[in-house]
């Protein structure tokens, strides 16, 4: 896929966790955002971004929640759909492309650097915090911390 057809994600929400993984329509590949109280960032912040790729959203937030979502204040969760998704490495790229540029203070990979493949994302619909575009040829401006590296 080449930067002229930019991959588009339908974002739906803001949904409670339970209303989340109690939805049955959602769909078995797609991307999610999970937002709440950050001591830094304050209320409604981002806070991390991630995948299912063989399971619903259901399921892989129910996985988040038993492990630290019940730790979290005020949890909203977003749900993307990607359309023309071809293929499971594409999703990846997408997940990585979108931590790389948005830096959720909670996801740990993908956040120096981008090792995927060119890409141009459209956000459309609820899209929340994110940026409505972004590509893996722009840059986000920031460095990384003394001793680490991009």
């Amino acid at each position: 896929m080449d930067l002229e057809r930019p991959v588009q994600i339908v974002w739906q929400g803001p949904f409670t966790l339970a209303a989340a993984i109690a939805s049955s329509t959602a769909p078995s590949k797609g991307v999610y955002q999970i937002y709440g109280q950050h001591i830094v960032f304050g209320p409604n912040s981002l806070l991390y971004v991630g995948m299912t790729d063989g399971q619903t959203f259901g399921a892989r937030l129910a996985q988040h929640r038993d492990r630290w979502l019940v730790h979290e204040d005020d949890v909203t969760i977003r749900l993307g759909v990607v359309a023309d998704l071809d293929s499971s490495a594409r999703l990846a790229d997408i997940e990585a492309l979108t931590i790389w540029w948005h830096s959720p203070p909670y996801n740990s990979k993908n956040i120096w650097t981008y090792g995927g493949g060119p890409l141009r994302i459209q956000n459309l619909g609820a899209r929340g915090r994110l940026h409505p575009e972004y590509s893996s040829h722009w840059k986000p401006a920031r460095t990384p911390p003394d001793g680490e590296h991009p």
